[in-house]
């Protein structure tokens, strides 16, 4: 019997939960993601693999959704960023998925805007030149006045299994399912064995 790799189990469980969110199911209901949300998972995070790694490039798809999925700030595509952002006095931010594929929303309680990846050059603001090649780099550089908000359901992949708002600490009950996370990962790592 072999072991499985907890560090890709927690990349599977992520991309498990983005595609679910993609396509408007609670992760313990998910089974399949239709090639058209699958398409939007890779204006978020694609190509398969980088063709020319370096500095914020990560080698493949999934370690890509894990480099950003970890981050405390991160909470994938969610409907209500406001109502968690309005709740606190201290200064937070988070950073969500558009619902516009390709594009990243920054919120705080004062301010919401977009910032677009694009797999060739990296991830610029809309309203802006600067382009960064890591989403991570951008939010540690530009959002230093601000504390990550944290409690995510991505979060709790990576240990994090409360929710910070306001100062105060609830533990969130949701459980992510590992269910398929072999045949993710197998498919990440082989993808022309799936063509």
């Amino acid at each position: 019997m072999s072991r499985k790799d907890p560090e890709n189990e927690k990349k599977a469980k992520c991309l498990h939960l983005l595609c679910a969110q993609i396509s408007g199911q609670r992760p313990s209901n998910f089974a399949k993601v239709s090639c058209e949300n699958f398409g939007k998972v890779l204006t978020w995070f694609g190509p398969g693999v980088d063709t020319k790694p370096g500095k914020g490039k990560h080698k493949n798809f999934l370690e890509r959704v894990a480099h950003i999925a970890s981050q405390p700030w991160f909470f994938g595509l969610i409907d209500n960023a406001d109502l968690l952002l309005h709740d606190g006095q201290r200064p937070v931010y988070m950073i969500r998925l558009s619902n516009d594929p390709g594009f990243f929303t920054i919120h705080t309680k004062k301010m919401k805007t977009r910032i677009v990846y694009d797999a060739k050059t990296g991830y610029k603001p809309e309203k802006g030149n600067n382009i960064f090649q890591d989403l991570v780099e951008f939010a540690e550089n530009h959002l230093k006045a601000y504390d990550p908000l944290s409690g995510s359901e991505f979060a709790k992949i990576f240990g994090d299994v409360g929710f910070e708002r306001a100062g105060a600490y609830k533990t969130i009950n949701n459980l992510i399912s590992t269910d398929g996370a072999e045949e993710l990962i197998q498919i990440s790592q082989n993808p022309k064995q799936f063509n």
